[in-house]
């Protein structure tokens, strides 16, 4: 039987929230028991049902986390970093429109550009304060713009902001992977 190809953004996503010893034994269970599923039943969509299993897991993870660690820190760094992003992106419209005519393509092009790349940045600084506050970080950010979706009605806005729900949260978590990819470099 060969092994099965599991998500690896998933795996990645849960070695960001669990120490070692937590996450080998969480990983080593859903890859035996996606084995299992795919040599029982010829489904497509096991990596669906592997993703499932995550999302299930994330909230008891991120308490499980926050309860092991310094997590008032984790969530002062994770809110501060997330308002100071916000303020950033009034001054960089702000910016922008004395730069662009405002709704112009090239205003729209790097008004589009900045969250993303403000993100990272945030996730980077906010994981060399705290230890998962990149995390949180991501999840508070996918939060605002879920909620954003929700209150604008608009069909236009609800793609593009379903981008932004997928691209925002990953570069705040990779900023943070940065820091941890630098300390294990040293």
């Amino acid at each position: 039987m060969t092994a099965p190809m599991v998500p690896r953004s998933a795996v990645w996503i849960v070695g960001r929230l669990l120490p070692k010893p937590d996450r080998d034994a969480l990983l080593g269970d859903l890859v035996e028991e996606h084995a299992l599923r795919q040599s029982v039943e010829d489904r497509p969509n096991e990596s669906l049902w592997y993703w499932s299993q995550i999302s299930r897991s994330l909230g008891p993870l991120l308490w499980a986390a926050a309860r092991r660690g310094r997590w008032l820190g984790i969530v002062a760094v994770a809110i501060t970093i997330y308002a100071l992003i916000s303020v950033l992106e009034s001054y960089s419209d702000a910016l922008l429109s004395k730069l662009f005519v405002s709704g112009g393509i090239a205003f729209t092009i790097a008004s589009l550009a900045f969250s993303p790349v403000a993100m990272g940045i945030g996730g980077y600084a906010a994981a060399r304060m705290r230890k998962g506050a990149a995390a949180l970080l991501a999840i508070i950010s996918a939060v605002a713009i879920v909620r954003l979706m929700v209150l604008s009605g608009n069909a236009v806005a609800i793609a593009y902001l379903t981008g932004f729900l997928v691209i925002c949260p990953l570069t705040a978590l990779a900023g943070g992977a940065l820091v941890h990819r630098r300390a294990r470099m040293r």
